[in-house]
């Protein structure tokens, strides 16, 4: 381990390659570092910087080491191996760097946070006069049960496996040729809250005239990995393929331990290693793929995870009449062959993703009965299949955007007991198949008296609204 430490933090230092690297970060609530060090001349340094337009709580955890290897800084509360700290604005950032005053120990870390934020680990290695030897910058991983690296003729590959699940991890490597030909595999155990760091040559001999291939990690449930690759002197950071983003069945894990699993009122087969359609109120398709998921009435509270964007087969999520606080991941918008969309007699807060306009095969969207805030997104005036949009008895603010007229399919449009104002806008008179429109219960918002509108009105059997005064 402390070779692969050695290793993994040292790189020439590189302004170029950091700002390739960096174009790919996204911002997340949610960061895991598959690798950290310190001590016997290696910093690590947290930077963290808040994106949200809201105050960010953040809680860093590290496994193998102690926050006592970090410097003491005003505005962290740090103890045994968790720190908390808040970044109140955009834009407030963090940098918390460790000691380097004992010998070297590793592990790796996570960082949770209630809103997004960029955050990567700087790695500096100093030499006996103190001075900077070389530095890294490594970003978080993201999740996964399937990656793949390049292996090349000269130099070395390492790897860094995180399992921050609450279960023991099992990870297959195998090293292949160009041609696929498998010149050796190994099956590695990674402990619950621990990580693996290996070099492949410690894994797998690398065999004579040896001219480049790839090395494939296939683990039995989600983990972090990150690479690096060594030429003898220079070391790079190098993220892997993810051939399998997340396991569906990782995913669903994910969706239990955010919404208090043991305590829901049907659980059964939750986490167990049964077939998954086989999982309370789980349907899937031919393919073994998740096509439904109907948790309603079921007595989950916590948050919805972001990992749930990764159902890119599922067609109807049905959660409604839970207890789920927090916020709608905006993830939830890669879900682009949804249909039905029920979230409603909740207590969901925040803003509602304009990314759910990317869901255009979305024919129900039921948001009612929660505390969503902020203004309608006008993206959900792409939702041109939707029927339904149930949006009423929430704290939405603002005037309707004049996108919903694009809605000319929609039958049911509920926006009353909102904080809605203004006078409802000429384009929905394109919605001519609209049967039923509840708008009343906003202050200020009120219907025009032209008579083109009204005479819209007229033609919806079931109104409630009040028209705008003169």
């Amino acid at each position: 381990m402390t070779r692969f430490a050695t290793a993994f933090l040292f790189l020439v230092a590189c302004p170029w390659l950091m700002m390739a690297q960096s174009s790919d970060e996204t911002a997340k609530r949610f960061h895991v570092f598959p690798q950290l060090a310190d001590g016997d001349g290696w910093k690590s340094s947290l930077l963290v910087t808040n994106v949200s337009q809201s105050a960010s709580q953040c809680t860093f955890s590290l496994y193998g080491m102690d926050v006592y290897r970090f410097a003491d800084i005003n505005g962290i509360t740090a103890s045994g191996s968790t720190a908390t700290f808040d970044l109140e604005e955009s834009g407030d950032y963090l940098v918390w760097e460790s000691k380097n005053e004992l010998s070297v120990a590793t592990g790796y870390s996570t960082l949770d946070c209630s809103a997004p934020v960029v955050a990567q680990l700087l790695y500096v290695l100093t030499d006996p006069f103190g001075e900077t030897a070389g530095m890294a910058t490594v970003f978080s991983s993201q999740a996964g049960v399937v990656f793949q690296f390049p292996v090349l003729e000269q130099g070395e590959l390492a790897f860094a496996i995180a399992n921050d699940a609450d279960s023991d991890a099992s990870c297959d490597v195998v090293l292949e040729s160009p041609d696929r030909l498998n010149l050796g595999e190994r099956t590695l155990p990674v402990p619950l809250r621990s990580n693996v760091a290996k070099f492949i040559s410690e894994v797998i001999p690398i065999p004579d005239g040896f001219t480049g291939g790839s090395a494939t990690i296939s683990c039995d449930q989600q983990v972090f990995i990150i690479g690096l690759q060594s030429d003898g002197t220079i070391f790079t950071t190098l993220p892997p393929a993810i051939l399998n983003p997340l396991a569906e069945r990782a995913v669903l894990t994910a969706l239990y331990d955010s919404t208090d699993g043991p305590g829901w009122t049907n659980s059964r087969n939750w986490k167990t290693a049964a077939a998954l359609d086989e999982w309370h109120g789980v349907t899937t398709d031919a393919d073994g793929r998740v096509q439904r998921l109907d948790l309603s009435f079921n007595g989950l509270s916590g948050t919805i995870p972001e990992e749930l964007g990764n159902l890119t087969n599922l067609q109807w999520l049905n959660l409604w009449n839970n207890d789920l606080s927090g916020t709608i991941p905006a993830e939830l918008g890669n879900l682009t062959n949804l249909q039905s969309l029920n979230l409603l007699g909740n207590d969901l807060s925040g803003s509602i993703p304009a990314e759910l306009g990317n869901l255009t095969n979305l024919q129900g969207m039921y948001l009612y009965q929660n505390r969503l805030s902020g203004t309608i997104p006008a993206e959900l005036g792409n939702l041109t299949n939707l029927r339904v949009l149930e949006l009423r008895q929430n704290r939405l603010t603002g005037t309707i955007p004049d996108e919903l007229g694009n809605l000319t399919n929609l039958r049911v449009l509920g926006l009353n007991g909102n904080e809605l104002n203004g006078m409802l806008p000429s384009s929905l008179t394109n919605l001519h198949q609209l049967f039923s429109f509840w708008f009343h219960d906003n202050p200020g918002l009120c219907a025009p008296l032209n008579a083109t509108f009204q005479n819209w009105l007229s033609g919806i059997a079931d109104l409630r609204g009040p028209v705008c005064g003169p």
